[in-house]
Parts: C-alpha cells; structure tokens; sequence
C-alpha cells in the first residue's frame, strides 16, 4: 500500500464533472487503456494508498491507476489517477508525487542552514535537462490525451459543457 503525504505533491489535477458519479470505473479503465495505446515508457498498476499511516491501519485508503516512468532518473516519481463518487458527481484527476526516498526525502525538503521549506526547483535540482523533458512529456500526454480527452466524454455523456472544464494543473508544471 502507497502512503502519500501532502508534501510529496509536485503537481495535481482535479475535476468534477456532475451527475457522472456512477461512471468512476469507466474512467479509470479509459485513462489505463489511453496510456497504453499511447505506448507511454511507464509502468502500471492499480494500488490503494491512505494519506497516512496511521489513516492506512484504519482502512482510510482509496484506490489508485499508478504510473511510474520507466527512466531510471525518475524512479522517484508516480502519476497517480483517480476517478471516485462525490455524491452524484464524479471527481477525477491525477498526483505527481515524488516519494520513495523516506527520510532523505524529509530532510531535502527542508534547507538545512533555515530551516524553511526547499522551493519546488530544489526538488527537480537532482534531474538533468533530458530527465525533466521526459517527466513533462509522459506528464503532459497523460493529461491531454488520456485525462481530458476522457474528461471530455464523460462530460459529453452527461449533458455537461465542454466550456465548463478546466484542464489546467495548479502544480509545479502547469499542464494544460
């Protein structure tokens, strides 16, 4: 079980589409079945994650389509998407994260001489050019085709306004 804390989010997507909350697996299964076809160099896997410890020995956890790059340089990256009921409606979207390195994640976050909260490119310091341009890239393809595309049809289905859909992430890349 992945446990994903609020800090380790470098970049996110949310929507809500209304009265399309039945469709949750309909969309997951389309954002998995887009990214394969894209032929994305990711891994992926279906795993559920708690925003916590303590919350995960509670059985606080939600489901996740995981996709983590193939580059070696990105080991430390997951894009985790979701498609989960909010009453009627049905909210959707995706996490970058950077996790996996424990305690040398924790103490990298932090500067060491301030004490204060390492900016988000203090976290990319450790990736080359060509690194970074293939996490935006995978990034990027995952968000317009496979996410809003499938976005967009759901919303189709459902009598939603295309022109009501934002498609812009709030994170360090500003996909969209």
């Amino acid at each position: 079980m992945l446990n994903i804390k609020l800090g380790d989010v470098v970049d996110r997507f949310v929507q809500v589409v209304p009265a399309a909350g039945s469709r949750a697996d309909q969309y997951v299964q389309t954002i998995a079945q887009s990214i394969q076809q894209q032929q994305l160099p990711v891994h992926l896997t279906r795993e559920d994650a708690s925003a916590g410890f303590m919350r995960g020995l509670r059985g606080k956890t939600r489901e996740f389509l995981v996709a983590v790059p193939e580059n070696p340089g990105l080991k430390d990256f997951s894009i985790l998407h979701f498609g989960v009921p909010a009453g009627s409606n049905l909210a959707v979207g995706w996490y970058l994260t950077e996790t996996g390195r424990g305690q040398k994640n924790l103490m990298s976050a932090i500067h060491p001489v301030t004490g204060a909260a390492a900016s988000l490119s203090d976290r990319f310091r450790n990736l080359d050019l060509f690194d970074m341009a293939d996490l935006n890239a995978i990034l990027s393809s995952m968000h317009e085709f496979a996410v809003m595309e499938t976005v967009y049809a759901i919303a189709k289905q459902v009598g939603f306004a295309r022109e009501r859909i934002d498609g812009r992430s709030v994170g360090f890349f500003g996909i969209g």
